[in-house]
């Protein structure tokens, strides 16, 4: 009997699981969820985009808020835990974003 493959994540990644609108479920490792309010990128058309956990759901998984548009994201999309993303460039990703 065949079995799925799962796709493997990193210490600091997680996997899209739902996409409603601009509200996001992301799945972690146990023990990995990234805090309320942290950013998390998201590459998607090969720009970065910008995420923010509004919820944790569970202990593996958060619901995050897209700070752009979500069209052409996929569930299994594999989500980033930032190791450092300083205000000036969350600021900047952002005014870039809204002048496009």
């Amino acid at each position: 009997m065949a079995t799925a493959l799962k796709p493997t994540t990193k210490k600091n990644e997680g996997l899209i699981s739902q996409i409603v609108g601009v509200v996001v479920d992301i799945d972690f490792k146990e023990g990995r969820l990234p805090a309320i309010y942290n950013a998390l990128e998201v590459e998607l058309n090969d720009k970065q985009l910008i995420l923010e956990v509004a919820q944790h759901l569970s202990e593996s998984s958060v619901r995050a808020i897209s700070l752009g548009s979500t069209d052409g994201l996929a569930r299994g999309t594999k989500v980033l835990i930032p190791e450092r993303l300083s205000a000036f460039r969350l600021v900047k990703k952002l005014l870039a974003g809204c002048l496009m």
